[in-house]
């Protein structure tokens, strides 16, 4: 594939038939779409709308949408990855600082953030879910590894993992109890090596 380099600012909408290297920071007023792969080379992207690879979005310093981010391999950046819409990649998602999702995410293997993980949706990831601090989720959690987060673990629904589950590994500071708190409606599977649990319920389990 031929390789197109931009930056700046761009009105209305990108579609390159090829592959995406950055030269500086991109700002797009609508949609990202890229055939190949996206390096951004440790600059920031941001578009209005959606942001859309066939291969991987690479060594982006920040990467935020108005709408969703889809990639197939994988998503990496150095800091901020954020969306107003959802998260899916057949690969892996790995964010320096915090991962903010309004949406949902889906991952076909890890997800880890040197944050926290805010999502509005529910979280999904074939391999482990990772958080320099807390996980906060709307809807469920599910790994097919295990879940750690150095302070808290909170979802509204179910909480599921093929392996363990920790939380409150704070390292930096005098740990509290509120720290560990696991909170969750349900635990349907995972062993919590360290935490604390708290089931609420699912909402029809509360009526």
């Amino acid at each position: 594939m031929t390789n197109y380099e931009k930056s700046g600012e761009i009105k209305g909408s990108l579609h390159i038939e090829g592959n995406l290297i950055l030269r500086g920071d991109l700002t797009v007023e609508r949609e990202i779409e890229v055939d190949g792969f996206i390096d951004c080379a440790g600059y920031s992207i941001a578009a209005g709308d959606w942001i859309s690879a066939g291969g991987a979005i690479t060594d982006g310093y920040s990467i935020a949408a108005g709408d969703l981010i889809t990639a197939r391999y994988w998503i990496k950046a150095a800091s901020l990855l954020a969306a107003e819409g959802s998260v899916t990649v057949e690969g892996s998602i790995e964010a320096g600082g915090s991962i903010e999702i309004k949406g949902s995410v889906t991952a076909g293997e890890f997800i880890k953030a040197g944050g926290s993980i805010t999502v509005g949706g529910s979280i999904t990831a074939g391999g482990s879910i990772t958080a320099g601090y807390s996980i906060t989720v709307g809807g469920l959690i599910k790994t097919g590894e295990s879940i750690l987060a150095q302070s808290t673990i909170k979802c509204k629904t179910i909480l599921k993992a093929r392996l363990y589950i920790y939380a409150g590994l704070i390292t930096w500071r005098k740990r509290n109890e509120e720290d560990m708190y696991i909170e969750c409606g349900k635990l349907e599977n995972g062993k919590v090596e360290f935490g604390i649990l708290k089931e609420s319920g699912l909402p029809r389990e509360n009526q």
